[in-house]
């Protein structure tokens, strides 16, 4: 070897000492860098002729396992999922409490209970009565602050989505630009490991917004697809994820989904913090809006059902309904017998005239319309000038029952059993809502039915549904998208499948706001749960104003149809009943198994023998109803007494011909007893009952149980996700904390290593050096001896 070639050797391995020096400080000054890699420099023989001329670098490498970074990046797109949903459900933790918080709506619920026991325990004092209302504007409120907080947390996830996307496409532009710098340094044969560093661990990051599958091209591009690798993300080109956020967000009304080039690609989102986002947005809360929607629907009916079957006392002036209706709306009345019993009373609850009362038979009404109802009550003897109905606003309106001058109403729905939508029957008041305790805004003009998840697909159903008088036949193959089209073909009615979430729902309009009528051949109506209830009944749920201006008009007890007296006096008890004609007694009422009982009675009967028929007979004995004979001096002579002791509705009518009740003029003689809190008693047992029918709602089962025990469940169950959604948060932040560690083992840089190679490096450096001083002596001897 020359002295040149001793020189050129020298000064590569000075050269390579140094390339291997920056490399090794490069990893050193990265040590704490999160995503760094341990970069290698390889280093080779240079020949020259076959004979060794040096050192060089030929590539610098890192130290990485690529199929631990796939299973990292799996990993943290699953991390991502259970990050998301810890942080809601830590959210909704918080908003729904804990069982014995006192803020939660079990508790709620139970200081309202408990408000109605002092009520029924003390009728006449009004103290307790504010405390109701108190109490259930605190539920009302929970309520509506639960479903403003389920909806603002949809608006959060909706905005968190925005940015996911945002962040996404701005990963996959990095990406793209990366790949185009790699294949470029490639191809000059410049070093790329740092470059690849980046692209890594922005795919990384972008595994944590979305599932990813990824490969490299021979020319060292990676190529990127969504996880069930259908669709393509970056290829050469970037493809453009797009995203419309949501202004606001309301019950039953759901947001845009994740589109790629134009489709939408959100069911093949298996993991991933965009996952977790839209399932928190599209599922879990709207089920949950669903579960309190559940609750505040069956508190509603049902404790507006008991209230409308009482009255307070002192009666009220007037009865406003809270049901939209239309003069001309159809009442089905279900059943062939349906009284309701109007009543006129005085301040202190008596009639206010011997009979100032109308037994209004709904099911023999000719039309059976809500205009036929107000001309009936309007035009009966016993009301006439002391009670008017009407619609305010007329011809579309509320139902309002009120006294003339001082006269009260009083109303006792006795057998009355209107049809709602084919769903339920209610009372004649309830119906209207003239004593309601709660109200909402439903109306028999708008009906809604349960959320579906794939409203494009078959119902599986077949019949005919009925609907303001025009069929709409059904098949197997039709979809709710299907039946919304041809019901919108009908004349006045409006149909649309309301994107509720994931999932579709049913949503029918009147458009003149008229009652929708309908029923059904089939199963459809049940499978869709169609009803008045709306997906936002827990947001709009009130205290009646009436009930909230004055606590005073909670009812107390009830219209009198249990006990009815004779007030045209018979010389004696044995003595057949002057004028009567033989024929049917009917009694109906609540026997057991039976709703009505009938007892002939010949034209020479008796005040005796009416009793007898009546105190012989085993199923009204069985039901506690009993009659007597009695002298009433103010009438002058002997008359009938008929009670049921149980305080239950009695209603009394005559068949067959026969002309009792008018020969005898057999009428109730009191209205409302100042000392009765039956109806009160009523509405605090309601609260105790544990067989309350809850539907099934938001993944809870349909059972029975009270609404503090529902209300509970709801909270456990809440709790509960929480609690998994810790668990398995914890367990996904391990498992990557795991793989990190074991990929930092491989990749991570080694402080003892790079020391100890920097030590290496540092002699070969000084070695090169001794050989380029010593060549440089030889050649100044050289030159000497020339």
């Amino acid at each position: 070897m020359s002295l040149t070639s001793a020189l050129n050797s020298a000064v590569s391995g000075l050269n390579t000492a140094q390339a291997r020096i920056a490399v090794t400080s490069s990893n050193i000054s990265n040590v704490n860098t999160i995503g760094y890699s341990r970069k290698i420099s390889q280093q080779e023989t240079i020949t020259l002729n076959g004979t060794g001329a040096g050192s060089t670098v030929s590539s610098i490498s890192r130290n990485i396992d690529e199929g631990l970074m796939k299973t990292l990046r799996a990993e943290m797109a699953d991390a991502g999922r259970t990050e998301v949903r810890l942080n809601f459900y830590q959210s909704l933790q918080q908003m729904f409490g804990s069982p014995e918080s006192n803020s939660a709506i079990s508790q709620r619920i139970s200081e309202l209970a408990n408000a109605m026991d002092q009520v029924a325990t003390s009728p006449e004092q009004n103290a307790p009565k504010i405390e109701v209302v108190e109490a259930a504007e605190q539920v009302v409120k929970s309520f509506a602050t639960m479903s403003d907080r389920l909806q603002s947390l949809r608006a959060e996830a909706d905005d968190q989505i925005g940015a996911d996307v945002r962040r996404a496409n701005q990963l996959l532009s990095e990406i793209g630009q990366l790949n185009s710098s790699i294949v470029q340094l490639k191809n000059l044969g410049q070093p790329t490991a740092d470059l690849l560093d980046k692209r890594d661990n922005a795919l990384t990051e972008l595994s944590k917004i979305m599932n990813i599958n990824s490969f490299t091209r021979g020319d060292g591009s990676i190529v990127v697809m969504t996880g069930t690798g259908n669709r393509v993300l970056l290829d050469r080109n970037v493809e453009q994820l797009t995203f419309n956020e949501t202004s606001s967000f309301s019950a039953g009304y759901g947001g845009d989904g994740l589109s790629l080039n134009g489709e939408d690609i959100t069911d093949e989102l298996k993991s991933g913090t965009l996952r977790a986002l839209f399932d928190m947005r599209d599922t879990e809360l709207p089920e949950m809006q669903d579960q309190i929607n559940e609750l505040a629907q069956n508190l509603r009916n049902e404790l507006n059902a008991i209230h409308n079957k009482g009255t307070a006392f002192p009666p009220p002036a007037n009865l406003s309904g809270t049901r939209l209706v239309n003069l001309g709306d159809t009442i089905s009345a279900a059943g062939p017998s349906n009284t309701v019993r109007i009543a006129a009373l005085n301040a202190d609850g008596s009639l206010t005239a011997g009979a100032s009362y109308l037994d209004l038979d709904l099911a023999g009404l000719t039309p059976p319309t809500v205009n036929e109802i107000i001309n009936q009550i309007n035009s009966a003897p016993g009301l006439a000038g002391r009670i008017q109905a009407r619609l305010e606003p007329s011809p579309s309106g509320k139902l309002i029952i009120e006294g003339i001058g001082e006269n009260k109403v009083a109303i006792n729905e006795m057998d009355s059993a209107i049809d709602v939508n084919g769903i339920e029957t209610r009372g004649f008041s309830h119906y209207f809502g003239l004593n309601d305790f709660f109200a909402s805004d439903e109306t028999g003009a708008t009906l809604y039915s349960s959320p579906v998840n794939n409203p494009d697909a078959a119902l599986s159903v077949v019949g005919t549904l009925t609907i303001n008088g025009v069929n709409v036949p059904y098949t197997t193959s039709d979809s709710m998208a299907d039946l919304a089209a041809t019901i919108n073909a009908i004349p006045g009615l409006s149909a649309t499948v309301m994107e509720d979430g994931s999932r579709g729902r049913l949503k029918i309009t009147s458009d003149s706001g008229a009652n929708i009528s309908y029923s059904d051949t089939g199963s459809l109506v049940s499978k869709l749960g169609l009803s008045e209830n709306s997906p936002s009944t827990a947001l709009g749920l009130t205290v009646n104003s009436s009930i909230s201006d004055n606590p005073g008009r909670i009812i107390r007890g009830a219209m009198n149809a249990s006990s009815y007296a004779s007030s045209t006096g018979q010389t004696t008890g044995t003595d057949a009943i002057t004028g009567l004609t033989g024929g049917d007694l009917v009694l109906r009422g609540e026997f057991g198994s039976t709703t009505a009982v009938t007892l002939a009675y010949p034209a020479g009967a008796s005040l005796d023998d009416i009793a007898n028929l009546i105190n012989n007979n085993a199923t009204l004995t069985a039901a506690n109803v009993t009659a007597e004979v009695r002298f009433d001096s103010g009438v002058g002579g002997y008359v009938l007494m008929i009670n049921d002791s149980n305080k239950d509705s009695l209603g009394l009518e005559d068949a067959g011909g026969g002309n009792l009740i008018t020969a005898i003029n057999l009428d109730i003689t009191t209205g409302l007893s100042s000392g009765d809190n039956s109806a009160a008693l009523a509405m605090a047992d309601l609260f105790d009952s544990d067989g309350i029918d809850f539907d099934a709602a938001g993944g809870l089962p349909n059972q029975k149980t009270s609404f503090t025990g529902y209300a509970a469940y709801l909270i456990s169950t809440n709790s509960a996700k929480a609690s998994t959604a810790k668990s398995q948060a914890d367990f996904s932040a391990t498992q990557t904390a795991d793989l990190n560690n074991r990929l930092q083992n491989i990749a991570g840089v080694n402080l003892d290593e790079e020391m100890s190679d920097l030590i290496i490096l540092q002699r070969a450096y000084s070695a090169s050096a001794k050989v380029f001083t010593t060549v440089d002596e030889l050649f100044d001897s050289l030159m000497n001896v020339i």
